[in-house]
């Protein structure tokens, strides 16, 4: 019911939250203010952003839309899946820092 929902949507909020404060620490640059349960992450430079999502991409473990943010690519992840876990939130962030290691010079 409506107590479930809202259990739901406060959940994917602070998830949302910890993919948005893994990838600070990981220099990731965080654009949006994150208040529900989307991040819009650059990672440097515009080639850098486009590798790190193509390689997530081919990983096979996740998947997000890339988008354009002030002229400029982006990446937005939407935390929505009432089957995510922060186990699943902790592994994406892992995944992108070992990214953005491989990626960015």
């Amino acid at each position: 019911g409506r107590a479930g929902v809202a259990t739901l949507v406060e959940r994917h909020c602070a998830q949302a939250q910890r993919v948005a404060d893994g990838l600070r620490a990981a220099g990731y640059d965080v654009l949006n203010r994150v208040v529900l349960n989307q991040v819009l992450v650059r990672a440097g430079t515009d080639d850098e952003t486009i590798a790190i999502l193509q390689a997530a991409q081919d990983s096979g473990d996740t998947w997000f839309g890339q988008t354009v943010w002030q002229g400029r690519p982006a990446f937005r992840i939407s935390v929505s899946s009432w089957r995510t876990e922060d186990e699943h939130i902790d592994r994406l962030v892992a995944l992108l820092t070992k990214l953005r290691g491989v990626h960015v010079g």
